[in-house]
């Protein structure tokens, strides 16, 4: 067999397994763990700390650093991505002010792909950083930060 017909076969097998798979796929703990994301989500983390307070932000994933930023009062930083094949994407994320600081997982495909399929936004207050449903833009969750002593 010459490669392109191999390389065809191999397309073939691999849609074909693809489709058994989604079509096998009826119960909602199996869909949660079989995910083929059409769409980026986006993450938004915004500075709501009070004027003159900078928002410093550093986060990852298992396969990438976005790197250190610093945000100013009423800005915000974003990055999109695909969650993964498995539905397994994280991201975790750092975050730093004059008073206080956390690490906290910003992006957990098992915990996010319902309460925010593609837009995740964040609000970083003094008191605790908040999380916002899509949809409605409710906090619906919230993360303590450690304070500095």
């Amino acid at each position: 067999m010459g490669i392109g017909k191999q390389a065809l076969f191999f397309t073939m097998l691999l849609i074909a397994l693809v489709e058994a798979a989604m079509s096998t796929t009826d119960s909602k703990d199996k869909v949660d763990k079989f995910v083929i994301s059409p769409t980026k989500t986006i993450v938004r983390i915004y500075n709501k700390l009070g004027e003159g307070l900078n928002l410093t932000i550093h986060c990852k994933s298992k396969d990438d650093d976005l790197g250190v930023i610093t945000v100013a009062y009423n800005s915000y930083f974003y990055w999109k991505f695909r969650v993964n094949f498995l539905g397994t994407t994280l991201f975790f994320c750092g975050l730093s002010w004059r008073d206080a600081s956390g690490v906290f997982d910003m992006y957990k495909a098992k915990r996010d792909m319902k309460r925010c399929p593609t837009r995740c936004n964040w609000e970083a207050q003094k008191d605790l950083v908040q999380g916002l449903r899509q949809g409605d833009n409710v906090h619906d969750m919230a993360f303590n930060w450690t304070y500095k002593t």
